[in-house]
């Protein structure tokens, strides 16, 4: 079955993290979130991910979606975990 297109904008899952998470937790500062990767600081398009994935379940909101640069979701999907 495929998957619906994640329709939760970028903007909204920033917002949202920003006012959970201190920018002293992340390698960038909140004006370049929504292009940066705020783990590894990499810039580049960035997938949006669900934490609970959609396969169990998982909502697309804000609070179960992060944002990942393609090298870290590579990364995660590789060793099976999920954020």
């Amino acid at each position: 079955m495929k998957r619906k297109p994640i329709k939760t904008k970028i903007d909204d899952i920033v917002d949202y993290w920003s006012e959970r998470i201190s920018e002293s937790d992340i390698s960038v500062d909140w004006t370049e979130a929504n292009s940066h990767f705020w783990r590894c600081g990499y810039k580049s398009k960035l997938d949006i991910c669900h934490i609970v994935p959609d396969s169990l379940g998982g909502i697309d909101a804000p609070n179960n979606l992060v944002l990942l640069c393609i090298c870290c979701h590579t990364e995660c999907n590789r060793q099976n975990n999920h954020f």
